[in-house]
């Protein structure tokens, strides 16, 4: 959801690609004397492993054998980062198998898998790391659960201040907003609000619903943005000009009007509001961004 951050699995063509298997990894970790944990390093320009943890004894090398159990699957995926960390499995010849584990949901075989495989126990593997001294995949973890509660939560607000009439239309299967309904959504809410006053302050409003930074954003929230583009920016300056709007009308507005082609002519009365609206916000970045878009 959030501020164009997104860590996506690519799905991979399935043919002439080996599907991992328990098998294959366990008959690959039972034959080995160490495991080394790393984290990448960079070094120059490119990225290398670097221990932070040894296993070299069997007890734990059974332990951390448990942990690697997979969900084996048909579906064939790619995590599109380097991994979180690196499993280095050595024998007596060196390194047979080189292992990496992305965000503690699955793990991916370098030369022997076609595919990533998901982890049944992610968060067992975290914490187990972490009580022997590798701590930070089990912080990732913990950071990234933390982040999806607050995104939850920032879209409900969002949700709950969407116009009612458009709540019924929306599609929360559908992850960009330029696949919503938007000529539905437009027409219903002409239907509702019959003046553009009314219409552009309504949208504006949700606009400026979480009071977000206006160099990021969540992508759920540029719904308010297209529709705005569908009523087109000359309408809502005009409207801007009629109205006297609520502070949070003022910024959803601002936040529309500081991008592009938008940020032409400002006439008297919307220059106005967008003046009164920087001086009621304590944050300087948008403040500045309105007094380049109104001149002052």
């Amino acid at each position: 959801m959030e501020e164009n951050e997104q860590d996506d699995d690519e799905v991979l063509d399935p043919l002439n690609l080996v599907k991992p298997t328990q098998q294959s990894l366990d008959l690959i970790v039972s034959d080995v004397h160490s495991i080394q944990v790393c984290r990448w390093e960079q070094v120059g320009e490119s990225l290398e492993p670097s221990a932070v943890l040894t296993i070299d004894d069997r007890p734990r090398l059974q332990e951390l054998h448990h942990y690697l159990e997979i969900v084996e699957s048909d579906d064939f995926f790619h995590c599109m980062c380097v991994g979180s960390l690196v499993l280095q499995l050595l024998a007596r010849e060196g390194v047979v198998a080189t292992l990496t584990v992305h965000h503690g949901r699955s793990i991916r075989w370098h030369d022997a898998w076609g595919s990533d495989a998901t982890l049944r126990d992610g968060w067992g593997l975290a914490r187990w790391l972490a009580g022997h001294g590798a701590t930070s995949l089990l912080e990732e973890m913990e950071s990234a659960e933390s982040e999806a509660v607050r995104q939850s939560q920032l879209f409900t607000a969002w949700w709950d201040a969407m116009p009612a009439c458009l709540q019924s239309l929306y599609e929360r299967a559908t992850d960009w907003p330029e696949q919503q309904p938007l000529a539905r959504m437009l027409a219903t809410l002409q239907a509702e609000y019959r003046t553009d006053v009314q219409l552009v302050l309504t949208l504006c409003e949700w606009h400026g619903t979480l009071g977000s930074a206006w160099g990021s954003y969540f992508v759920f929230e540029t719904l308010a943005e297209r529709l705005l583009d569908e009523l087109g920016r000359d309408r809502v300056v005009t409207a801007l000009q009629g109205a006297d709007p609520s502070r949070r009308q003022a910024e959803g507005a601002a936040r529309y009007l500081i991008y592009g082609t938008r940020t032409r002519d400002i006439p008297g009365r919307a220059a106005e509001v967008l003046r009164a609206c920087g001086a009621a916000l304590d944050d300087p970045e948008k403040v500045e961004r309105i007094r380049r878009l109104i001149g002052d």
